[in-house]
């Protein structure tokens, strides 16, 4: 029995890397692929992408978990080739449940960058473009199941974190689009929660050579890495492995209750461990926020108090 029995996913770039990970362990968890892959090079992405017989790689491991998979060949780029895919899949497996917008390509050029105009826009073309339009073609269906469900979108730590541009259509491209991700990560999912529909993305770094076996390094959807490097795991089990109570003579128990988001949540972390460790609490000093005439504005009371009243003497 694995936690995902009777449900289907459909997965973008499955023809091999992250794809591929993601397509054999969600068939490994129980559920049935829809993959979908270009199958072709793109004229400016200086390393081969992904053929039909990777493609039917991946359907052969998918199969030998006991699973189904549909491979079929649509490019991100065209909302029609997604839709007729996911056409296809539906009315072979009945329903849709998981959505992993994985397809990506990381198009550096090099010096002189005579193609980073058309680099630019072939970037921006796939990773962004092509998860919307990925977006487009299964959110109505997911919502039309009224079953909830999951949506995974491949992101980077370049849209994530401070990144220097080279100048590069193509990198800069790539900087773009996985930063507008992440916002259309949020936008989507201040929507669909209301249909009982998690959306997020997952912002890891892999190690990926020439033939796209990739081993993703972060924690992914359910915060838990994999030695055989498949990615998207349900988050239920999260929960059983992590221990949300204090235990005696554990300081560090009890931290992980809910991930990082803010800066403040890892100071907030960060004093109550040294409060278990019995070590000195730095803390930040509390500024006035009201604005005293008599005091430099924003400054403590403390360092500058405020000056006596004294009586004029020509009132005397």
């Amino acid at each position: 029995m694995g936690k995902l029995d009777g449900k289907v996913a459909f997965i973008t770039g499955a023809a091999r890397g992250q794809g591929r990970s993601h397509a054999v362990l969600l068939a490994e968890e129980g559920a049935d692929i829809i993959g979908v892959d270009i199958c072709a090079d793109i004229a400016t992405c200086n390393y081969p992408l992904g053929t039909e017989e990777d493609l039917q790689e991946t359907a052969l491991m998918v199969e030998k978990t006991g699973r189904r998979m549909l491979s079929c060949k649509a490019d991100v780029r065209s909302k029609s080739e997604l839709r007729k895919a996911l056409d296809d899949g539906v009315e072979r497996f009945g329903r849709l449940d998981v959505v992993v917008a994985n397809a990506g390509i990381s198009n550096y050029q090099q010096r002189p960058y005579e193609h980073s105009d058309q680099a630019w826009q072939d970037t921006i073309d796939v990773c962004l473009t092509g998860v919307w339009n990925t977006l487009q073609v299964t959110v109505p269906t997911l919502i039309e199941g009224n079953r909830g469900g999951a949506v995974v979108i491949t992101v980077s730590t370049a849209g994530t974190r401070v990144s220097t541009t080279n100048f590069d259509g193509g990198f800069d491209a790539y900087t773009a689009a996985k930063t507008g991700l992440v916002g259309l990560m949020r936008s989507y999912a201040g929507r669909l929660g209301r249909h009982n529909i998690r959306v997020q993305h997952h912002p890891s770094h892999h190690d990926r050579d020439s033939l796209g076996a990739g081993r993703p390094l972060h924690r992914l959807v359910n915060g838990r890495n994999r030695d055989n490097g498949h990615g998207v795991q349900p988050r239920a089990a999260d929960h059983e492995r992590r221990s949300h109570r204090y235990q005696p003579g554990n300081p560090l128990s009890g931290l992980g209750r809910r991930p990082l988001r803010y800066r403040t949540d890892l100071a907030r972390r960060r004093r109550e461990l040294d409060r278990r460790l019995g070590r000195g609490c730095w803390r930040r000093p509390r500024w006035r926020t009201s604005v005293d005439p008599c005091r430099p504005s924003g400054m403590s009371s403390r360092r500058f108090p405020r000056p006596r009243a004294v009586a004029d003497p020509g009132t005397r």
